[in-house]
C-alpha cells in the first residue's frame, strides 16, 4: 500500500491519517481561565520553549494562553491559563482531537494564534495581529518573519512601511485562524 514515499490512493492516505489521529491523545492538565476572552494563543511548547522571552508571568493581557506540552514539562505551566499534555503530533492533530473530544472548548474565541515554541514575538504583538485581524475581519493571518528568520519565503517576511500584506499562504509555526475558519 505504501510505494517510495507515496500512497498508492488517495483513500490509503485517508485510512492511515484516520488510524494516526485516533491515537493522539489530549489530556486537560488545568484549566485556570478566570473569565471570557475573544482570543487565544494556542501555544505547541516543550523543555526548550522561548515563552519565557515574551510572555509575562501574571500579565494582564487580552487574551488566554492556551499551552499544550509534547513532553512532561507541563507542570511548571503556572504562567498558563490552559494546560494541556499531548501523547502524539502536531498542534494540529492536537487540535483536531480537542475539537473531537471537547467541542466547545474553543467556542469562546474568535480568533486563535497557533505558535510554535521556538517562535520569539511580544505580548503587544500578539495583540496588535489580533486587533488588526478582527478590524480587518481576516480568516487567517500571521505575523510578518523578521528578515533573519530562516524561511523558504522571502514574501512571508517583514516588508518596510507595510503593515499587512494579502497572500495566499500562512508560515505553519504561527498561523492565526478565525473560529469559523478552523470549523469549516
Amino acid at each position: 500500500d505504501f510505494c517510495a514515499g507515496a500512497y498508492r490512493s488517495l483513500d490509503m492516505l485517508e485510512t492511515v491519517q484516520q488510524h494516526f489521529l485516533r491515537q493522539v491523545r489530549v489530556e486537560l492538565i488545568a484549566d485556570r481561565r478566570a473569565g471570557p476572552a475573544g482570543w487565544a494563543v494556542f501555544l505547541q511548547c516543550g523543555r526548550s520553549f522561548l515563552h519565557r522571552r515574551w510572555l509575562s508571568p501574571g500579565g494582564r493581557r487580552p487574551w488566554h494562553v492556551i499551552a499544550n506540552f509534547y513532553d512532561d514539562t507541563y507542570n511548571q505551566a503556572d504562567w498558563a491559563d490552559v494546560v494541556l499534555a499531548q501523547s502524539l503530533g502536531t498542534k494540529f492533530s492536537a487540535i483536531h482531537r480537542l475539537l473531537e473530544d471537547r467541542p466547545g472548548f474553543l467556542e469562546q474565541y474568535d480568533y486563535i494564534l497557533y505558535l510554535d515554541d521556538d517562535v520569539l514575538i511580544t505580548e503587544e504583538a500578539i495583540t496588535r495581529l489580533f486587533r488588526l485581524a478582527e478590524t480587518l475581519q481576516l480568516q487567517l493571518a500571521q505575523p510578518a518573519l523578521t528578515q533573519d528568520s530562516v524561511s523558504a519565503w522571502e514574501v512571508l517576511k517583514q516588508q518596510s512601511g507595510s503593515l499587512g500584506r494579502y497572500l495566499n499562504a500562512v508560515e505553519i509555526m504561527m498561523p492565526l485562524i478565525k473560529r469559523e475558519a478552523l470549523l469549516a
